[in-house]
C-alpha cells in the first residue's frame, strides 16, 4: 500500500511539474506572440508611412498657372483663359473644372451660366503639362460700353477636381476678377487655395457649399428662362393691320 501511495504521489508531482512547464511554455509563447504582433504592427505602420510618403512624392499637383482675358469681337464675349499646370510627378486623371461667373456694375449683379462640370479636354493633364480652359462671358452692347469705361467687373471663382494613380481625389479652388484698364481687359486679384480635399473637414464643407451654390444658381437661371418663355407665350397678340 505504501508503495502504491508513493507511486501515486510521484505521478501527481510529475503532473504538477509538467503543468508548471506547460504554463511557462504558454507564457513564453504568449510573449513571443506579443513580440511578433508588435513587430508586425511596426512593419504595417512603417509600410503605411512609406506608402503615404510615396503617394505624396509621386502624386500630381494641379494649380492655376495664370489667367488672361481677351475680347472676342466675333462672339461679343470676354474670353477668360485659365491655364492649369501639373507641377507634380505623375499625370492628373479625370480632371474636372467648374467655374462660377458673375458680371457686376452699379447695382447690377448678373449670374453668367456656364456648362456643367465636365472633363477638362481629355480629362488628363500630364506631368509638367499646361492646359487652357476658356470661359466665354457673353455681355450685351450696353455692358460692353460699361466694361470699356472701366465700371464693369467680371468675377470668377471655380474649383478643379482631379484624381491620382493611387485612386485619391484632389481639388483646388481659384478666384480672380477681370476689369478694363486703359481699354484693355486685365486680370486682377488672383487667389488660389491648394489641395482643399487634404483630409480637412472644413475643406470638404467648403467644396460641398461651392457645388450647392453652383446648383442653386443654375436652377435659378433655368427658372428665369422658363418664366420668360411663359410670359412670351402669354403675351397678347397684336391685331393684324388691315
Amino acid at each position: 500500500m505504501a508503495k502504491q501511495n508513493k507511486l501515486i504521489s510521484d505521478q501527481l508531482c510529475a503532473m504538477i511539474d509538467q503543468n508548471k512547464e506547460m504554463v511557462e511554455q504558454s507564457k513564453a509563447a504568449k510573449g513571443q506572440w506579443e513580440a511578433a504582433n508588435k513587430q508586425y504592427k511596426a512593419m504595417v505602420e512603417s509600410n503605411s508611412n512609406a506608402k503615404q510618403a510615396a503617394e505624396l512624392e509621386l502624386r500630381p499637383w494641379l494649380g492655376m498657372e495664370n489667367a488672361r482675358a481677351e475680347w472676342n469681337e466675333k462672339a461679343s464675349s470676354i474670353d477668360l483663359i485659365v491655364t492649369i499646370k501639373n507641377s507634380g510627378t505623375t499625370p492628373a486623371l479625370a480632371v474636372d473644372i467648374a467655374p462660377e461667373v458673375s458680371v457686376d456694375y452699379g447695382d447690377v449683379s448678373r449670374y453668367i451660366e456656364t456648362p456643367d462640370p465636365g472633363l477638362f479636354g481629355t480629362g488628363l493633364v500630364g506631368l509638367g503639362a499646361s492646359r487652357d480652359h476658356i470661359i466665354a462671358v457673353s455681355i450685351t452692347a450696353e455692358e460692353k460700353a460699361i466694361f470699356d469705361s472701366g465700371d464693369l467687373e467680371v468675377l470668377v471663382e471655380g474649383c478643379v477636381e482631379y484624381w491620382d494613380a493611387f485612386e485619391s481625389q484632389h481639388a483646388f479652388y481659384f478666384h480672380f476678377m477681370c476689369v478694363t484698364k486703359n481699354g484693355v481687359p486685365q486680370i486682377i486679384d488672383e487667389t488660389q487655395i491648394d489641395d482643399v480635399l487634404a483630409g480637412d473637414e472644413l475643406a470638404f464643407d467648403f467644396l460641398k457649399t461651392f457645388h450647392e451654390i453652383r446648383r442653386e444658381n443654375k436652377e435659378a437661371a433655368q427658372a428665369e428662362r422658363e418664366e420668360k418663355k411663359k410670359r412670351k407665350q402669354n403675351a397678347p397678340v397684336a391685331p393684324a393691320r388691315k
